[in-house]
């Protein structure tokens, strides 16, 4: 069971669907389209990373002071 639920996320961070998806997909518009949803997919997992990251170094400069 955690296998499995550890496999479904791999897939969602690597985008596996989507990759799959824009292999199949003919159509022009519907390639831009998944393009820009992947772009705004990887972009908010950076911007997520660098607000964990802000925080994170304020945690420490709060411990640090402390």
């Amino acid at each position: 069971m955690v296998f499995c639920q550890l496999a479904d996320t791999w897939n969602k961070i690597n985008n596996t669907a989507l990759k799959a998806e824009l292999a199949l997909s003919t159509d022009p518009l519907r390639i831009d389209a998944i393009n820009e949803q992947m772009a705004y997919l990887n972009g908010s997992r950076v911007l997520l990373l660098g607000i964990f990251v802000a925080v994170s170094y304020l945690v420490y400069i709060a411990y640090k002071n402390d």
